[in-house]
């Protein structure tokens, strides 16, 4: 079979020369196939059966490919000739003509590759090429395979190209915006650098082009009051943890490395260094007074010192959290231990004085669904409880619970900042509980119940959305 396609004569559109029958000599001489359109119409026409015989003077009758488009494909027909289909020059030729069947077909309206018309459309090809029907659907699959091959190649090149070029655009987009940014950033570095250095780190979000950075140490220059360089001299390599004094003029800065160093802001230099009793360190905080300061060792040991002297006051086991004073005396910390925790009194100068142990409701140290509240006089816990997954809420202080909500789901709580709200990390977003708020006073809102509940269904929980209250 040729690998090329078929080169058709048709004698209505494609006669060349100046006389007929010249010409059609020609060109049935020059053809190897002839393909014969029968109906009664071309029965009828002397024209039909004169090229019929002027080709099979030349070639062989089995060259002659009969198509039947209309009228009766028999040789002989007791209605005489007004519905036979064969010219009379094919039926002396051949003795019974084998033809493809094509009555019926509408070209408006048919389709050649349709169920109906496939046999006769494999046929007619086959007996163009010399060749068994199979083998044509053999290369008809092959063909199509090809086809499918061609137009997935096609289809991945082309969604590559898009997913490019929106992967371009986009870059462009974040580069064009970042440029915008760090232009204004530039703008106002000068005359509100706390602006300019806000914008400049927006920018650098949106891509960390030259520009963007280059506006960042424009707007950082200008805050020689915010900057405080920290010399290699003062130890710090490898810092775990950052915690600020309430005045904001001291920091202390936890080095898994070298223990835990308090530096002066003003000037940068480290004013005490704590021993870490070679245990890796893993946080630090000042008291709300700022006249002390309590270290957390890997081993959930916390000692506390002076933070004026570095002097040792006391060394306990568990975890530290400070807490807001309720009145001008009483508990100042709250201990976390394994399954309970204490209440101490803590002074400088002098000892620790325990002053009670309570064991919250559903509470366990080693637990990832709780949290103390800001001020340490509340806890959130996150357990299952009856079947049902319960947030709970106990004021440490009188130990009493004080609020209970089922189907709680979360992998993880944070309250804001001031205790307003209480966050639930899970994996599809988070749940915000907020507490109904009396604008009475102050004392309301701390004592409401949990009445309403936001959702907040995100991809991620960001921290422009949890950092609320």
């Amino acid at each position: 079979m040729p690998k090329r396609r078929l080169n058709i004569f048709r004698d209505e559109e494609d006669f060349t020369g100046t006389e007929y029958y010249q010409a059609v000599g020609r060109h049935l001489q020059g053809s190897r196939k002839l393909i014969i359109i029968c109906s009664p119409n071309a029965r009828a026409s002397s024209f039909v059966d004169d090229e019929i015989q002027r080709f099979t003077q030349v070639h062989s009758a089995e060259d002659l490919i009969p198509v039947v488009i209309a009228g009766s494909p028999e040789t002989t027909s007791a209605a005489g000739d007004a519905d036979m289909a064969f010219p009379a020059a094919l039926c002396e030729r051949l003795e019974l003509p084998l033809a493809s069947d094509y009555r019926g077909f509408d070209p408006k309206s048919s389709n050649l590759h349709s169920a109906r018309y496939r046999t006769s459309w494999y046929k007619l090809l086959a007996d163009i090429c010399n060749c068994s029907r199979a083998e044509i659907e053999r290369r008809e699959g092959r063909r199509k395979f090809r086809r499918r091959i061609q137009w997935g190649g096609a289809v991945a090149v082309i969604s590559t190209s898009l997913a490019v070029a929106a992967f371009v655009a986009e870059k462009e987009s974040h580069s064009a915006r970042s440029n915008d940014l760090a232009n204004q950033a530039l703008g106002s570095a000068e005359s509100d650098p706390e602006r300019g250095t806000s914008l400049a780190l927006e920018a650098i979000g949106e891509s960390r082009s030259p520009l963007a950075l280059s506006s960042l140490r424009v707007a950082l220059s200008n805050l020689p009051d915010l900057l405080v360089s920290v010399s290699p001299d003062a130890g710090v390599y490898d810092p775990v943890g950052v915690a600020f004094a309430p005045d904001e003029r001291r920091v202390v800065i936890v080095d898994k490395q070298a223990g835990a160093r308090v530096l002066d802001l003003e000037s940068g230099q480290t004013v005490l260094e704590l021993a870490s009793d070679r245990k890796p360190l893993v946080s630090a905080a000042f008291s709300l007074d700022g006249a002390m300061l309590d270290v957390l060792d890997a081993d959930e040991n916390t000692v506390v010192y002076e933070s004026a002297s570095g002097r040792r006051i006391t060394a306990i086991r568990g975890e530290l959290r400070w807490l807001s004073p309720v009145t001008s005396s009483g508990p100042t910390a709250l201990t976390l231990r394994a399954n309970s925790m204490q209440f101490v009194e803590l002074t400088s100068p002098g000892p620790e004085l325990f002053v009670k142990e309570i064991t919250p409701r559903g509470y366990s140290r080693n637990s990832s669904d709780q949290e103390v509240s800001p001020d340490g006089h509340r806890l959130a816990v996150v357990a299952d409880a009856g079947g049902k997954t319960r947030l709970t809420i106990t004021d440490l202080t009188s130990g009493q619970t004080v609020s209970q909500t089922g189907d709680f789901s979360s992998t993880g709580i944070v309250w804001s900042p001031r205790g307003a709200y209480l966050v639930s990390k899970w994996l599809n977003g988070c749940s915000i509980p907020s507490r109904s708020r009396t604008p009475s006073s102050k004392t309301a809102e701390t004592k409401s119940p949990w009445k309403m509940w936001r959702s907040v269904r995100t991809r991620s929980c960001s921290r422009r959305r949890t950092g609320m209250g």
